[in-house]
């Protein structure tokens, strides 16, 4: 008889309604669907109880879209609390109002997570959202005078940025806030073709096959001989906060990735479907959150058996077999933040 697994941690997209429009984010395919219906709180709850009823507590990410767009998300968060579920949150920090931290402050969550993408001019545009780096920033400080929160600002680099991350280095660091530096997510023409064929053909998967289903090479063409000569300045740089990079490559690594090679090499093991899972706000459950496959959903079954139901079996043994050929960009698997940013 197979061992039953169970995840380490459990990435759980609340709602896919977001205030931001990011020209970075991969996420295009989370469009609300509007055909569907978000999990109710009462339904969240229960998903909550069976994670919190197993010996061992996975970490859960709360993220989305923007998750501070639910009503009810205060009464998520204090349910994880009252479960004793380890949590974490991921925002842009557009939708938190002063008034939500004061509510929020005695909550305890071991990290959360806001997207800064630059200075002010920089952040709005790759957000495509007027006015969102004031806000961020008001939110943030808001954070810092109300609670203890262990808050990690998170920066993808991008051609868009990539002559502004001292800048944001420096306005982490004026913040007193711990900073993670992570690259641009995409896949090259050949290697989204190689994708789409492989999931079509072996795994019978007809929607959208990878995260980066739409090209996105541009957001790469920057010089990473540069990008590299400026990490190694910031990372010598005397600052109060700790400052991250997801993943850390080697100046040759960094210069395959970003010579938009098609045999660049990332990430060569692969974790999440072992280790990880994904519920979108439907109930739809994953054992990636790179490849489109829905091995059910929890509405109609407990986690533990579609964790280990035979789609989700079958999936692990080809990946053991070969690795797909997205599995080469892959940001989670490489940094070994398995519910870091959806980039």
């Amino acid at each position: 008889m197979r061992k039953k697994i169970f995840p380490d941690h459990i990435c759980f997209e609340v709602t896919h309604r977001c205030t931001s429009d990011c020209v970075t984010c991969a996420a295009f395919f989370k469009r609300p669907d509007t055909s569907r219906r978000e999990l109710s709180i009462k339904e969240i709850k229960k998903i909550i109880d069976e994670i919190s009823s197993y010996r061992r507590k996975p970490y859960i990410s709360i993220t989305g879209g923007e998750p501070f767009l639910r009503s009810d998300i205060l009464d998520i968060l204090r349910y994880l609390e009252f479960r004793k579920v380890p949590y974490g949150i991921f925002t842009n920090a557009t939708a938190i109002t002063s008034g939500m931290i004061k509510r929020m402050k005695n909550l305890n969550p071991q990290r959360v997570q806001i997207s800064l993408d630059g200075p002010k001019e920089i952040h709005d545009k790759i957000r495509r959202q007027p006015g969102a780096y004031a806000k961020t920033i008001e939110t943030i400080k808001h954070i810092k005078q109300e609670t203890k929160w262990k808050v990690l600002l998170v920066c993808v680099i991008n051609v868009l940025n990539v002559r502004h991350l001292t800048e944001v280095a420096a306005i982490a660091n004026q913040l007193g806030v711990d900073l993670r530096f992570e690259h641009v997510g995409f896949l090259t023409l050949k290697r989204l073709f190689q994708q789409k064929e492989i999931t079509k053909h072996t795994l019978k998967i007809t929607e959208a096959s990878f995260v980066w289903d739409k090209n996105k090479e541009w957001l790469a063409m920057l010089d990473a001989g540069a990008l590299y000569e400026e990490m190694l300045q910031i990372k010598k740089g005397k600052r109060k906060i700790n400052i991250y990079f997801s993943p850390d490559l080697t100046k040759k690594k960094m210069e395959e990735y970003y010579s938009c090679s098609d045999e660049a090499v990332v990430s060569d093991t692969c974790y999440f479907p072992w280790f990880g899972a994904k519920i979108n706000p439907y109930g739809d459950v994953f054992v990636c959150r790179g490849v489109y496959l829905p091995i059910g959903n929890i509405l109609n079954n407990t986690l533990n058996a579609l964790y280990n139901n035979k789609s989700s079996n079958n999936f692990r043994k080809h990946l053991k077999e070969k690795l797909l050929p997205a599995c080469a960009r892959c940001p989670w698997c490489a940094s070994g933040d398995l519910c870091g940013a959806i980039l």
